[in-house]
């Protein structure tokens, strides 16, 4: 599936693609963000994760194994944040950029502000990352939560406008394609009463060389 196929699948169509196309829509869109940020491309799979009346893990990016895991409990269209397709996209926009926040931190991607970098680093050093479970405040506020989130909302907006510009193009190729159709069909028949207005003028003229035969040849008897 390409990005573009992607977004036009995120929309309305979102309630009725199957959980393994929807996990196909999220991983196409991970490989192009991945492809945007010159990192590696990380799998994304489905699994289930908490899910209580206390909150709902929406997802999660596993350093160990190189994976974004997205809830499937939400893949449901009746479940809290499975309406639509926008809470899940963003979770996967927010944990593909820790996968990136890893690589930058580990040395494997040059990230262009070497200050930020660095926090990064220090951030996701042994026991430095808080968990929410530990601290929940302390969690939200710590640099890459608070950078995964902004790249997340800032990404999934322009994300949007993507989509509708990918819409428009489509709008503008089928009214061009409806528009090329129609005057082919009228060429067409254009051509057809071309041709029959031919063959009545050549219909015509042959009478009237058969009518003036007709009469030179009475005239010779006369």
């Amino acid at each position: 599936m390409t990005y573009k196929e992607s977004l036009m699948l995120i929309g309305d169509e979102w309630a009725t693609l199957s959980d393994d196309k929807k996990i196909e829509v999220l991983q196409s869109i991970e490989n192009h963000m991945a492809f945007e940020s010159n990192r590696m491309s990380v799998p994304v799979e489905g699994k289930f994760l908490y899910t209580g009346t206390d909150g709902i893990v929406l997802g999660e990016y596993d350093p160990g194994k190189g994976c974004i895991y997205v809830n499937t409990s939400q893949f449901d269209s009746e479940s809290m944040y499975g309406k639509d397709s926008s809470t899940l996209v963003t979770t996967c926009l927010h944990e593909g950029r820790h996968a990136y926040q890893h690589q930058v931190a580990n040395g494997t991607v040059a990230h262009d502000n070497l200050e930020e970098a660095e926090v990064w680093r220090e951030n996701l050093n042994g026991e430095n990352y808080i968990s929410f479970e530990d601290n929940p405040r302390g969690y939200f506020e710590q640099p890459v939560e608070v950078d995964a989130r902004d790249f997340a909302s800032n990404r999934y907006n322009e994300l949007l406008s993507e989509r509708q510009v990918e819409i428009e193009h489509q709008t503008d190729y089928h009214c061009a394609k409806n528009v090329f159709e129609e005057q082919i069909s009228n060429a067409e028949n254009g051509e057809s009463n071309l041709a029959a207005d031919y063959h009545q003028v050549d219909d015509l003229n042959k009478s009237q060389e058969l009518s003036s035969v007709a009469n030179t040849e009475e005239t010779i008897h006369q």
